[in-house]
Formats: C-alpha cells, structure tokens, sequence
C-alpha cells in the first residue's frame, strides 16, 4: 500500500493511502513531490510557493483550504 489519487477538484488534488503515521507522511511526500514536478515542467525556475503546509490530511475533503480535520492526537474534530 502506496497513496492513489481518487479525484482532482480545481486545483486540489485528493489522495486515498493507509491511515498510519508512515503511509500519511509518504502520501504527502508524494504529493509535494508530485506537485512540484509537474510545475517545474510548466514553469521552470519560476518559484511556485507550493509547501507542505498546503497539504491537508482528513477523512473528507475538508470545507476550507488547509482545514485539517485530524487533531494533533489523531481524533476526528466534529
């Protein structure tokens, strides 16, 4: 079990992996990487901003951008 994209929603991407600590930061690695790849190859050195604080880890896609619906302890906010 590695991470798979499930679905691009504008410019989001959604990713489906385990939930456990490894797979999670794995998936985001993936992501970021993925994501700074693909803008490289459109802008070149032209910096993108893009950080792993832009990737959000939760059960659904959340509301707001950057919302995290995982608590610090792992528990599921309401």
């Amino acid at each position: 079990g590695g991470a798979f994209l499930v679905n691009f929603i504008h410019d989001e991407f959604m990713a489906e992996c385990s939930d456990n600590p490894e797979a999670i930061a794995a998936a985001k690695k993936w992501l970021l990487n993925a994501a700074l790849k693909g803008l490289e190859s459109v802008l070149g050195d032209v910096p993108t901003g893009v950080t792993e604080e832009d990737i959000a880890v939760g059960y659904s896609w959340p509301k707001k951008k950057k919302e995290s619906l995982i608590e610090e302890d792992g528990e599921e906010e309401d």
